[in-house]
């Protein structure tokens, strides 16, 4: 893989800005200013629960934005949403002014998904039992209905700090109490809290705090014109009169230049286990070989996966396998009857990659002459002599660190060796034989272990 790279910009983006403050203290009114600015073109105004936007439609003299229409769920808004961020993609590919989005605001946004998720999690069977014997008892949100809150979330924030104009969203902010770690309110303390989600401050290019009886103050900003430096006396942050034209044309210098900010969504990387349904739906070679080449990416060295009949396999060999099964090689994992002669090997493109990898196409054999026929069959003792000289030529010779590497792998506890299946054996054994090709064998057998252990708990 070659290193890819190229020059910076060096232009200023759209930004995004938070405006948050106490109650009645102009937050929508800082909005409807700046739709009223030359600079600006086509102006939107997504009302969420604040009910000021029909008020300010006329504060110039004249209409300068539009509302957007939406029946409060949340498909109907995040709809809207990508329609506005078409529209502001189409105004600056025709050289237009920019177009702008303001959301009043982010606060009920945070709320209305916290909401979504506390209905969901009151239809889980532990919060339905816990519900039937007290309705009045606290619901509690299960990690997985957090995922997804924060996926949704995710989803609407990559529009608003990729959107190719002027985004503004407004929240609520106050003192609040603090309380110490047993839960008890500390007297005479007080700490400000913007009522949104925690990342929003850090996602946002500048943040605004306005308050009824103090100027306007920039909290913090990212730029390169306009520096905020927390602790040096000579760096203003009090503004007064401060206007969203002034900060955003004059102080951070946007032009009709600028561009969205250049973010790559992270976590796109695919899993193992899509990996191996593709590779298992696969009905074409060179499917199966993409599909290689991306299981021999170190992401995914020495993965496991559970396989159609239920086993443990590695990635790699599953779609090897399953290319010997399309090319007329061997269809599904078998073993030789006693006596049976070994199938001969075919001379094709899948047998040539497996054979590339010799640390894991010697792995522990199946079985051999004379054991039971069932992957579920205690091994017998010639397989479990076998893995331990190759755990020993990982370093780890001693009886219970052995059985630590083998609990680690299998996940479950082992008295001794002697207690694994055939199957455990084999997936034990072709781990280690992959370790024991490293520089450092001792080091490699433990990240495998490290990462068995971390697949069986995000499987969980």
């Amino acid at each position: 893989m070659t290193l890819n790279t190229r020059p910076p910009t060096c232009v200023v983006p759209w930004p995004l800005i938070l405006v948050e403050g106490g109650e009645k203290s102009g937050k929508s009114w800082m909005f409807a200013e700046l739709t009223a600015s030359p600079l600006v073109g086509r102006s939107f105004w997504l009302d969420l629960g604040e009910g000021a936007a029909d008020e300010y439609g006329d504060i110039s003299g004249r209409i300068t934005y539009e509302v957007i229409i939406h029946d409060g769920s949340w498909a109907s808004i995040l709809d809207q949403v990508k329609e506005v961020y078409a529209e502001a993609a189409r105004a600056r590919e025709a050289g237009e002014k920019p177009v702008c989005l303001g959301i009043d605001s982010g606060t009920l946004i945070w709320e209305m998904l916290k909401d979504w998720g506390s209905e969901r999690a009151k239809g889980s069977n532990a919060n339905k039992r816990r519900l039937a014997m007290d309705p009045n008892a606290e619901v509690k949100i299960p990690p997985n209905v957090w995922d997804d809150i924060h996926a949704r979330r995710k989803r609407l924030m990559q529009l608003l700090m990729t959107f190719p104009g002027i985004c503004v969203v407004t929240a609520r902010g106050k003192e609040s109490i603090v309380v110490d770690d047993n839960g008890n309110v500390v007297s005479g303390v007080t700490t400000y809290k913007v009522e949104t989600h925690k990342d929003l401050p850090f996602q946002a290019t500048a943040w605004i705090r306005l308050s009824r009886d103090a100027h306007p103050m920039i909290v913090g900003v990212r730029s390169k014109y306009l520096k905020i430096r927390h602790g040096k006396e000579d760096q203003a942050r009090i503004v007064p009169n401060l206007t969203l034209e002034q900060l955003i044309f004059e102080e951070l210098r946007c032009s009709v230049d600028s561009q969205p900010r250049d973010l790559v969504e992270l976590g796109r990387e695919r899993t193992p286990e899509q990996v191996r349904d593709d590779a298992l739906a696969a009905t074409d070679r060179e499917r199966l070989l993409e599909l290689l080449a991306e299981a021999a990416h170190p992401a995914f060295q020495a993965m496991t996966v559970e396989n159609e009949q239920g086993h443990i396999e590695l990635l790699s060999d599953l779609i090897v396998r399953r290319g010997h099964a399309l090319t007329g090689g061997r269809p599904q994992p078998q073993q030789r009857q006693p006596g049976q002669q070994a199938p001969a090997r075919p001379d094709n493109r899948f047998y040539r990659e497996k054979e590339s990898r010799a640390a894991q196409a010697q792995a522990v054999p199946p079985a051999p002459d004379g054991a039971g026929s069932s992957p579920d069959d205690v091994a017998p003792p010639a397989m479990v002599d076998r893995l331990r000289n190759v755990l020993e030529a990982c370093g780890t010779a001693s009886g219970p660190a052995q059985l630590a590497a083998v609990q680690a792998i299998t996940g479950h506890k082992v008295g001794q060796l002697e207690e694994l299946t055939r199957a455990e054996v084999v997936r034990v054994g072709k781990l280690a034989e992959a370790a024991a090709q490293k520089k450092d064998p001792k080091k490699a057998l433990a990240a495998l272990m490290g990462q068995a252990m971390k697949n069986r708990k995000a499987a969980a």
